[in-house]
């Protein structure tokens, strides 16, 4: 198993739901679990303290964080927002490291947070980012809070692609395409019963 290193977690919880016809993500369920839950107690092991970036209701996302947050200079532009309050309120508590993933791939598991959490340590202050079949999945990696001011940057430009972004850092790429059921999320409603079986199938043989 992978050595932890200090960071904070952060959940990426902050967008409207558009194609769910706004339903918040992170609080969808599957086996009577909410994925921000299932998210929470997957990223317990591997960081000090868990943040979860939210635009809309804080009081529900509160019970599985210590801290719960909105987008605040530059709400409105996507992950890439919660990204930057997230790194920011890190910094301001003294933390150099940041765990990233959005709410909507509650299917995580061990084996991705060690392949990760391990490639980080071998690399300290550089960003690392999983891929998928050569694809950077640019918000499931580990960010040191150096990047604030580039972040700034991008987003004072108007740009809201987070691959883009993570690209421009020349990041470290983590394999996981043998983790491809890891990265299954939920855009459109059919999305979610696929996820219960995928949820589903890994408790039956306990992983």
């Amino acid at each position: 198993m992978s050595h932890r290193m200090p960071c904070v977690g952060l959940v990426l919880a902050g967008g409207a739901g558009r194609r769910l016809g706004g339903a918040d993500k992170g609080l969808l369920s599957a086996g009577g679990e909410t994925y921000v839950a299932r998210l929470a107690r997957a990223l317990g092991y591997w960081t000090d303290e868990l943040f979860i970036s939210a635009n809309r209701h804080a009081s529900e996302y509160a019970g599985w964080a210590d801290r719960v947050f909105a987008d605040e200079k530059y709400r409105g532009e996507g992950p890439l927002a919660g990204l930057y309050t997230g790194l920011h309120k890190a910094a301001s508590l003294g933390w150099h490291h940041v765990l990233v993933v959005p709410c909507d791939t509650p299917a995580l598991s061990r084996s991705f947070f060690e392949r990760l959490v391990g490639v980080a340590n071998d690399h300290p202050g550089r960003v690392v980012v999983a891929t998928l079949g050569g694809r950077v999945q640019p918000l499931h990696g580990i960010f040191p809070v150096a990047i604030l001011s580039r972040l700034s940057e991008w987003l004072e430009k108007e740009h809201r692609d987070a691959r883009g972004f993570v690209q421009s850092l020349h990041p470290v790429h983590v394999d996981c395409d043998d983790l491809a059921n890891d990265f299954l999320n939920v855009n459109r409603a059919f999305d979610q019963s696929r996820m219960a079986a995928v949820l589903a199938r890994r408790e039956s043989l306990g992983g």
